[in-house]
């Protein structure tokens, strides 16, 4: 289980997770986050996207069979962090998110809307934590996408991002892949489109 590493230019490192760029969000609750925008960093621009500020970010274009970017995995302990995230995903870049507790279908079971919905997203976000280890659903996300890219049924990818330390040992499928440190990033949603963009590279 390696951490994921996308150039950067900057050597600073920060304590807290950061999810905003300075540029956009001045609220005294995002105080305690540290800020770096992703204008500020070229290293992290995108194909397609080079020297354009957030709001001119092209929309990235899904394959007909898919209906999300990134289907967000996270433990309902964490919801707070991970609205965070899929806020900034879908304003600052433009990408759609499934959200569990805004996007499955009601009525339907839990096991048929994690299948149903994982396989209309392109990718998988698994935002782990001590939390997300020890829910009985999150563990089900995370096995389902792995085996979904392991077995090759789809083109779906995973993007772990360790959002708290993990002191549990993390499940055996979950080792192998290289993973974002969000306590490390100045800007955490950068790191994940990124990471969208160009998956296994550091």
């Amino acid at each position: 289980f390696q951490e994921y590493k996308p150039k950067v230019n900057s050597k600073m490192s920060v304590e807290k997770l950061s999810l905003l760029s300075p540029a956009e969000d001045n609220n005294e609750s995002d105080a305690s986050f540290s800020h770096l925008s992703r204008d500020q960093d070229p290293d992290l621009e995108d194909r397609g996207n080079a020297g354009k500020s957030h709001s001119e970010v092209d929309v990235l274009p899904l394959p007909s069979a898919k209906r999300y970017h990134l289907f967000v995995s996270y433990s309902a302990e964490d919801k707070e962090d991970a609205n965070k995230i899929c806020e900034h995903m879908e304003r600052r870049f433009k990408m759609k998110c499934m959200n569990f507790e805004r996007d499955f279908v009601p009525g339907k079971s839990i096991d048929d809307n994690i299948a149903d919905e994982m396989q209309k997203s392109v990718k998988v976000l698994l935002i782990l934590s001590p939390n997300y280890i020890q829910s009985h659903w999150c563990v089900i996300e995370a096995r389902e996408a792995c085996q979904l890219s392991f077995k090759g049924l789809s083109d779906v990818n995973v993007i772990p991002l360790l959002l708290r330390s993990v002191e549990k040992e993390l499940p055996p499928f979950l080792r192998s892949f290289v993973y974002i440190d969000a306590q490390k990033e100045l800007d955490v949603p950068a790191k994940i489109y990124d990471a969208y963009l160009n998956p296994g590279k550091r």
